[in-house]
């Protein structure tokens, strides 16, 4: 019933609601897909308005699979001993550490607000195993160098592979970092990647140029 939606990342529907900042009403012929996404959120985020399960933990991503979601996106960083974790911000927990210098030990301690542990990347990819029609949506955070960000790429490919996933229909990936797409693209080319960006006309000079 949702195609483009996912319960994991819903601060994106505001983006997608405001046609200034929505890329697709800059692309000629896509306007009326934009006019249908809008419509699609509303509805999305009115039925997801009283759930009670928080950003980009496993519970959230079964939830968008049981809503038959076409995917589910969410975005992966690395600790700072090299362990890839699903988690949207940058900082976690109570105190506010920053992931990429904590071990995930020490990040761990501090459960999600629902009572999950910080799920890694591995443990997330599992409860996305058992829903083939949901399509996983990875989104490769940018890290605070070029080696660490092709090390969280190369990374999660690994996992993915490890886990039974490593299949171009059950999982893309995105990306603001667009050093991390071009690694996707020359290591990894049999995937669907889509480089990100607040400017519209910066995401479509960079699909023009490959």
């Amino acid at each position: 019933q949702y195609p483009f939606f996912s319960l994991a990342e819903l601060q994106i529907y505001p983006v997608v609601l405001d046609e200034t900042l929505s890329q697709y009403c800059y692309i000629d012929g896509l306007a009326p897909k934009a006019d249908n996404m809008r419509k699609l959120a509303t509805e999305a985020v009115a039925k997801v308005a009283n759930s009670t399960v928080t950003t980009e933990d496993v519970a959230a991503l079964k939830a968008a699979q049981d809503a038959g979601f076409w995917g589910s996106e969410f975005d992966v960083q690395l600790t700072s001993d090299g362990v890839v974790v699903a988690n949207h911000d940058k900082e976690y927990g109570p105190k506010k550490m920053i992931i990429a210098q904590h071990s995930y030990e020490e990040l761990a301690q501090y459960p999600l607000p629902n009572g999950e542990k910080l799920p890694t990347l591995a443990e997330y990819l599992q409860q996305g195993l058992k829903c083939p029609s949901t399509i996983l949506v990875l989104e490769f955070k940018e890290q605070a160098s070029d080696t660490l960000t092709a090390r969280l790429v190369d990374s999660s490919m690994e996992i993915i592979r490890e886990v039974g996933l490593y299949d171009p229909s059950r999982i893309c990936f995105i990306s603001f970092s667009r050093f991390a797409c071009e690694r996707m693209v020359e290591k990894y080319p049999e995937f669907k990647v889509q480089f990100l960006s607040m400017n519209p006309f910066t995401s479509i000079s960079a699909a023009k140029a490959g």
